[in-house]
């Protein structure tokens, strides 16, 4: 829309003047001010979207760990170990339900095989009523990378003691190795 100015001159004369829009004379300097202020809010809400896809993640996969865990627990106190040992374990675990009591925990963890350690330990003499320990790590990670120091080399840890309601003899204490730098000392 334009805009019209009427003006008088004299008696028989009217000028009348068409000018632009104020928003086309400012129309440059207005865009280069909105890229200035997208440059300063653009780091903020980058910042934002990442830290929420990280935390989302993590903590995603802290609750799988933790629900993987207890029911690996609660499977292996039934004495239901499942009849799957094929997965990928760390370490020297010689008992094969040990070996499939850990490949439960792992499967109903559904994080990476390979990433996740599981330990076992029977508190107690394996009798009814005796506990059953089992905690599980697993590594941090950023997916988007921007929050990567101060995710990386942490670890998510979970641990559920269940008592033992069948005994299964074939059951003895297994551990894998622990991911590196860490220890299984926080399972005790």
């Amino acid at each position: 829309p334009r805009s019209f100015t009427v003006a008088m001159t004299s008696a028989c004369e009217v000028e009348v003047r068409v000018s632009e829009p104020a928003r086309r004379r400012c129309g440059r300097r207005e865009r280069g001010a909105a890229l200035v202020e997208f440059a300063f809010v653009f780091p903020i809400l980058f910042l934002l979207v990442a830290g929420m896809i990280d935390f989302g993640l993590t903590f995603s996969n802290l609750n799988s760990t933790r629900q993987g865990v207890r029911e690996g627990a609660r499977q292996a106190v039934v004495a239901n170990f499942g009849a799957d040992a094929d997965c990928a374990l760390t370490g020297s675990i010689t008992s094969e339900a040990a070996k499939k009591a850990i490949c439960l925990t792992k499967a109903r963890i559904g994080l990476k095989d390979a990433d996740v350690r599981v330990k076992l330990e029977i508190v107690g003499t394996n009798q009814i009523g005796d506990s059953l320990r089992v905690c599980a790590q697993y590594p941090m990670s950023s997916v988007t990378d921007v929050f990567s120091p101060f995710m990386d080399g942490h670890i998510i840890t979970s641990k559920v003691e269940m008592r033992i309601e069948k005994v299964d003899d074939a059951l003895t204490d297994a551990q894998e190795d622990p991911l590196p730098g860490e220890s299984w000392s926080w399972c005790a």
